[in-house]
This record gives C-alpha cells, structure tokens and sequence, in this order.
C-alpha cells in the first residue's frame, strides 16, 4: 500500500513529522528559509531607505567605518575598505546570506537530520541578534561565517582542500581573543570527538590546524594587541540585551528562551550534548562582561530551542488538539517577536537628523573641535563630522585604546549647577554640544544639564528635526 503523500519515507527525517505541508517545507528548507532571508532583508533596509534614514545601524557599524577610513585595520575594516561608501549598506545582508548557504553545506557534511536543520535555521533567522547584522556591521557575524567556512573546508576528503580552512580559521583570529580561544575550543573539540570515535587515526592536519590557531591567539595578543573582547558600542543593560522584547538593541525572543530551557532540560546529561554544555558557561560568563557577545550566546540558546521544539513536537500528546494549539501558540508568539523587532529596528540610531546635524559639524566648526554628547553617539560623531567625541565605550585598534572619560561624561550630564558645568567643560576643551531627540527623551527636563544650556554663555547654532549643536563659549 502506497504512503499517503511523498515525503513520507524521505531518508532522515523522523516519522513524526506526518503533516504533508510541514514535510514540503522541510524537504525543501533551502528554498524556502532562503526566500525568508531574502524577503526579511530586502524589507528591512526598505524601511529605512524609504524613511531616507541611513541604512547602516547601530554604533559598531560607523566604528569599523571611520577606523577604514582612517587606516586602523582588524579583519572586518579591512572587509570595508574594499568597497565603495555607496555599496557598503549591502556588505551585511550579503554576509548573512552567504552565511546561511554555507551553514545548508555544513549541516550536510555533519549529516545532521533535516528537520532538525529547518528548525535551527529557521529560529535563527527569527532572531534579533541575527537580524540586526542585516543593516549593522558585526564582527562576531564574520567570524562565524569564516569558522563556518573554515570547518566546511576541514571536513573536505580531498588534502589540497583541507589546506585552503588555514586562511579563514587565520582571519578569524584577528577579531578578538575571546573569539579565538572559541574556534581553539571548537577544533580540540572535533579532535578529541574524532579521536574518540577512531582511536588509531591520526589526523595530523586537524592537530596543525589547532597548534597554529593556539599560537596565533598568543601571539595576536602580545604582538598585535588584540582586545579580548570587543565593544560594547552601547550603554550595557543585562536583560534588555539578552531578551529583545525588552526593548534590547538585539537579544533573544522570550518564547525562544522558554524553548530552550525545555531543551536543556531534556537533554540534560546526553553525551551528545556534552558539546554545547561545555561552551554554555564560558559564553554565558562572557556575556555577563561584555553583552556583545550576545551574537554567541544567540547561537546556544537557537541550538537548544530547536532541541526543546523537537523534544516537544515529537512526545506523544493525550490531546492531539492542544498539542497543534502549543506548537501554534509557541511560533505565532515568536513571529510576533521578531515582526514588532523589524518594525522597531528603523528607529535605532543613527536617524537622517543624526547624520544631517553632524554632518553640518563636520563644515561649520574647527578640525579640532571636541563634542560633548552620549557616548553610544561617538561612533556617529567621529564618522559623520571627522571630529573627536569627549566619551566613548570603545576606542581599541581605531586609535585609541579602551573606553575614555566615561565617568567625566556622566558627571557632566549629571551636573545641576552651572558652578559645577562650567569649570568640567573648560578643562577638558569642550566647545561643542551634540543633543539628538533621544537624549532629550531620557535628560530631565525642568532641572539638570538641558536646564542649564538657557544659560548665554550656550548658543543654539544649528538645528534638524530635533537634532541640535549647542556652541559652548569659554572665558
């Protein structure tokens, strides 16, 4: 007797995935999961070319763009500077996708089961974090497409292959030390697996590959000065940045947090995942310092989510009806999620009134002019006006090192009296004053620093749609 529909007796993909329309889409992830990145891309960046609002976001993006301008390169500023400023919009969402072809071909290499491969993609593709590097330039992005790249040419049978995953796995080095000593971690992790698996081979490329990455994370440090982790590139908030309904500049959805805490509690103590749970700590410890990395713990939580997803779907439900209702309710609330995200990423910074008002910076104020704003705009001030921003979170490998006056900064906005103001801006040689809408949103008021401007020795000397330069005159 023939099977109900075609897909039914398809090579690896478990027997509980009956639905005709669910094994069509399974069977065929690669169409459909690259139409939705596509349609998810082209939709993003319409937004904002639309809205005439610049098509690059977020601080880490105009970071990499001065630091190429200006000659300080890393692995992503060397990327940048091979492309003409009109194009460079496009850089991210080609990343993305070229990173979503190269993870169809490494999941073939791993032989991993299909539908486990469609859920995986598929929830990632959903998520904040891998949304936002559609319009913003992420280091972290890059290298995991070169490591992605990297293992897709290691798994090749041919040695003359095998040889080409030096150059990614090298690139990626250059990104931080963190991210180093990850793909370190990785590759002794696929070694010691394949030995375990085949105690008498030896795989002496593997064991190359290893040594070489270990002696470039030391010496990348000591000899390039390669920051341990980069950013942050925004004020750090804990929650808001894991889980993007609260309002996180990326994050992760809540329904895919709840999903993989049912994935890690059904795969609690399964060898298999051994992997995973060896990396978890390590990333999650490294969040906690530094919420870029973000980008990291999105993959684990993605990873354990489609574990939990599956777990879930493939159990035997009593009630077949909430069983449908669950997995409904599960993937509607994380399309929403990922729907009020889109609409919400064409207000991240910066907006047309930003780059209009520094730009003006840049043609009507002195070369060494230094400007008073929040430090998650300095990125934006140092690429629009080419003039140096008093505070900013991150300043390695662009000419700088480290985050710089940040406690001066704060003082200053913090400053209810012109007694106090007055002298902090004389001494550090601040000249102009650099508000856009959102900090009007979130100074107070009646008292405190916007208070103060009233004061004549301030001028309002330039103004756009809510975006103004405030001229500070010095004794």
């Amino acid at each position: 007797m023939k099977p109900k529909n075609k897909f039914a007796n398809k090579p690896g993909i478990s027997s509980s995935f009956k639905n005709r329309y669910l094994l069509h889409l399974i069977i065929n992830t690669k169409k459909y999961l690259l139409f939705l990145l596509i349609l998810i891309a082209f939709l993003v960046t319409a937004v904002n070319f639309i809205a005439n609002k610049p098509l690059l976001k977020g601080g880490e993006s105009y970071y990499y763009l001065y630091a190429a301008e200006h000659g300080f390169y890393n692995s992503l500023t060397a990327l940048v500077s091979l492309f003409s400023e009109r194009i460079l919009f496009l850089i991210p969402p080609l990343l993305s996708i070229f990173s979503l072809l190269i993870l169809f071909k490494l999941t073939e290499k791993l032989k991993l089961k299909k539908e486990f491969v469609f859920f995986f993609v598929l929830f990632f593709i959903l998520t904040p974090t891998f949304l936002f590097s559609f319009t913003a330039f992420s280091a972290y992005s890059l290298f995991f497409l070169l490591v992605m790249v990297g293992f897709w040419l290691l798994f090749h049978h041919q040695e003359k292959i095998r040889i080409f995953s030096l150059i990614p796995f090298t690139i990626a080095t250059f990104v931080d030390s963190f991210s180093t000593f990850l793909l370190l971690s990785l590759q002794l992790i696929y070694l010691l697996t394949k030995r375990s698996k085949k105690p008498q081979t030896k795989d002496n490329f593997l064991s190359l590959s290893a040594g070489l990455t270990f002696f470039l994370l030391i010496f990348n440090k000591f000899v390039f000065d390669i920051p341990i982790l980069i950013g942050p590139f925004h004020p750090q908030k804990i929650f808001p940045d894991l889980i993007s309904d609260l309002g996180g500049l990326s994050g992760i959805s809540i329904f895919m947090l709840i999903l993989a805490v049912i994935g890690l509690a059904v795969t609690w103590k399964k060898k298999e995942f051994y992997t995973a749970y060896l990396l978890l700590p390590v990333i999650i410890v490294a969040y906690l310092f530094n919420t870029q990395t973000i980008f990291y713990l999105s993959i684990l939580v993605v990873f354990f989510a489609t574990v939990g997803f599956l777990k879930l779907f493939e159990r035997r439900w009593s009630l077949v009806l909430l069983k449908k209702l669950t997995f409904f309710l599960l993937l509607l609330g994380i399309v929403f999620s990922t729907l009020t995200y889109v609409e919400r990423m064409s207000e991240y910074l910066p907006l047309d009134a930003d780059q209009e008002a520094l730009t003006w910076i840049k043609e009507n104020t002195p070369k060494d002019a230094k400007v008073l704003s929040y430090p998650e705009n300095a990125y934006f001030i140092k690429y629009f006006s080419d003039r140096a921003p008093f505070s900013q979170f991150y300043s390695n490998n662009d000419g700088g090192s480290g985050g710089t006056n940040l406690d001066l900064n704060r003082k200053i906005f913090s400053s209810v009296y012109i007694q106090e103001l007055f002298p902090l801006l004389e001494e550090n040689g601040i000249s102009i004053i650099y508000i856009n809408q959102d900090m009007k949103d979130t100074l107070p008021k009646e008292q405190g620093f916007l208070f103060l401007l009233k004061n004549e020795k301030f001028k309002l000397i330039h103004s756009y749609h809510g975006s103004e330069v405030w001229a500070f005159k010095k004794e």
